[in-house]
């Protein structure tokens, strides 16, 4: 049975970073990202359990963070970060298919 999600559990404020355009980066080693927009999301650790079945769908997922859902999609290609930490985006889910919840599947970045 899927967990119920509630707007309650979204009380962590994240930023959601956007890939600044190649054309800007050109001849720098490693990307740029700048907020795309603020959110408020529940971020949490996965368990043991659930991090053994997403290494059979991705790669070392740590964390999932749950968010409202927004026109602006959010994809693999942006990064999420929270209290400090940056965490890369490994895939994206429309809970239940119906436009009210987004979960990212992340690992946290080194």
């Amino acid at each position: 049975m899927a967990k119920r999600i509630s707007a309650g559990m979204m009380r962590f404020s994240i930023d959601v970073l956007e890939p600044v355009d190649a054309k800007q980066q050109a001849g720098t080693g490693k990307p740029k990202f700048r907020i795309a927009w603020r959110d408020m999301a529940a971020v949490e650790p996965i368990s043991g359990r659930e991090f053994w079945e997403s290494q059979h769908t991705t790669s070392q997922v740590t964390h999932r963070v749950t968010m409202r859902w927004r026109p602006e999609k959010i994809t693999p290609r942006h990064q999420i970060k929270y209290d400090g930490r940056t965490f890369e985006i490994s895939s994206v889910l429309d809970v239940g298919e119906r436009h009210r919840f987004v979960q990212a599947l992340c690992m946290e970045a080194a």
